[in-house]
């Protein structure tokens, strides 16, 4: 289970944010995981990286020096376990020298070797921000959305239908934005960002999720289904949960502030322990990249 709500905004002025990122990884507690850094091989990329056997060098969220940032969510589905780790989809974009529009379309003939999935690609590179997300499960396989600027969230629902969690947390980042979305308020909004992903009033009686759960033979009442059901996810009895937050904004001239916050493992149930990892940078965005998302 993982949640992602951002804005995108060309027309921030001096004080504001062209992008505000805020991100709750989801995972089993015994799954191995590099918390944030900048990646040995990729200098110019940013991100935890999975570090589990197959899967290594796969993340769930990345942002390059290039102004690229990426991110995947797993739709709650059975899993194929022979089938290529989703977080190299992340990885390779931003390792990559391509478009959003066309790494989507080579992803596009090999969507069947990963188990289903929503990625969105942001490119911050041209003057007007670029948006394009895509899912091997929406019924449309062949076809990748371009999204307008504002606001969006994604979770692990099912495509078009927004689990109740990810519908009342996009409405407090709305606001949160809205209230406190400028440099001068820095310190608030990252307190309100946090405050958000670690929020955990329960939906239970979540339509969406109830059904999606039901089609895969999984209870959808009990413990279990009540704790899913938050934004902050904690399962100690299944080993379970939200570990790590990560937040990510960047100004209108490129200046960009990463922070993130991870569950420590092992996990202390009765006292967890988390480590703050935060950086900034200078993104390069006079590289330059094809708006024409034919090519």
């Amino acid at each position: 289970m993982c949640i992602l709500f951002f804005y995108v905004n060309d027309d921030a002025d001096d004080n504001g944010y062209r992008l505000i990122l805020a991100s709750n990884r989801d995972e089993s507690w015994t799954r191995p995981t590099k918390p944030a850094s900048f990646w040995g091989t990729s200098p110019e990329c940013i991100g935890g990286q999975d570090e589990e056997p197959g899967r290594e060098g796969g993340t769930w969220l990345g942002i390059s020096k290039e102004g690229k940032v990426a991110a995947v969510l797993n739709i709650l589905d059975i899993v194929n376990p022979d089938k290529k780790g989703r977080g190299f989809l992340v990885r390779n974009f931003l390792t990559s020298k391509l478009s959003s529009s066309c790494y989507l379309k080579d992803i596009m003939k090999h969507r069947e070797q990963y188990n289903l999935f929503h990625l969105v690609l942001i490119d911050l590179r041209p003057k007007m921000s670029i948006i394009d997300y895509y899912s091997n499960g929406d019924g449309h396989h062949n076809k990748s959305h371009h999204l307008p600027k504002g606001f969006h969230s994604f979770s692990n629902a099912e495509y078009g239908k927004c689990w109740q969690k990810e519908v009342a947390g996009k409405q407090k980042f709305i606001q949160i934005v809205k209230e406190h979305g400028k440099k001068t308020e820095k310190e608030i909004l990252i307190t309100s960002l946090i405050q958000l992903l670690t929020d955990s009033t329960q939906h239970k009686d979540d339509p969406f999720m109830k059904s999606q759960c039901h089609k895969l033979g999984r209870p959808t009442e009990g413990e279990i289904m009540e704790q899913r059901s938050a934004i902050f996810v904690w399962s100690p009895s299944i080993q379970f949960g939200t570990r790590t937050n990560t937040i990510i904004l960047v100004d209108k001239n490129g200046h960009c502030e990463y922070m993130e916050k991870t569950l420590r493992t092992p996990v202390n149930v009765k006292n967890p322990e988390w480590s703050t990892f935060s950086t900034s940078f200078q993104l390069q965005l006079d590289c330059g990249v094809s708006l024409d998302h034919s090519k």
